[in-house]
């Protein structure tokens, strides 16, 4: 991961100590310990700390509890951002089910990930990387970290919206919300 190692943690604040405590002493560090944590939805998503005491966490905490320990360092080059991408059966097998049982190619799904001076690096999962959707993203877009949850959601659901006016997709807003949600169930229950 380019020039990560080279910035090291300065004990500036709350989520800086939580990482010098397990042994963090780098961003690069730091991210291979978010990665390496399970993809799981957490009870608390608005605290920035909450995958550190909940040692889980998906896309949009472990990457907001990333930037949110960029601002505490203050760093520059660093962007929080969103994309919607076709999740299918080859990018996200756990959802080949859900998708085929509903004759459906793909779903636009939302995935958080930062940028680092235009690279984009992305610590979801131990067993998930930027191949997995760089191929298949249809759009994206720089968040508020402050904001950053509802940014996300209306961005993701306007998508959907426009997606199945321009594809003729015969489900509403709701239902193909409830399919997306079966199959990050499934991807949660992979880790």
């Amino acid at each position: 991961m380019s020039g990560l190692d080279k910035l090291v943690l300065k004990n500036k604040g709350p989520i800086t100590a939580q990482f010098l405590n397990v042994g963090c002493t780098t961003f690069e560090q730091v991210a291979l310990y978010v990665r390496h944590l399970p993809y799981h939805r957490n009870a608390s998503p608005l605290e920035s700390d909450c995958v550190l005491t909940e040692k889980q966490g998906t896309c949009s905490s472990k990457h907001y509890l990333l930037i949110s320990l960029v601002k505490e360092q203050a760093w520059e080059g660093f962007q929080l951002c969103c994309g919607i991408f076709k999740m299918n059966a080859i990018n996200t097998p756990t959802s080949a089910s859900v998708l085929r049982a509903e004759q459906l190619n793909y779903l636009p799904e939302a995935h958080c990930y930062l940028y680092y001076h235009e690279q984009l690096l992305d610590f979801t999962a131990s067993h998930w990387n930027t191949d997995n959707f760089k191929n298949d993203l249809l759009k994206e877009q720089a968040l508020n970290p402050s904001n950053y949850p509802y940014e996300k959601v209306l961005l993701h659901q306007n998508f959907i919206k426009e997606w199945i006016v321009k594809h003729s997709i015969p489900y509403t807003l709701e239902a193909v919300w409830e399919l997306r949600e079966r199959c990050i169930h499934a991807l949660s229950n992979e880790s």
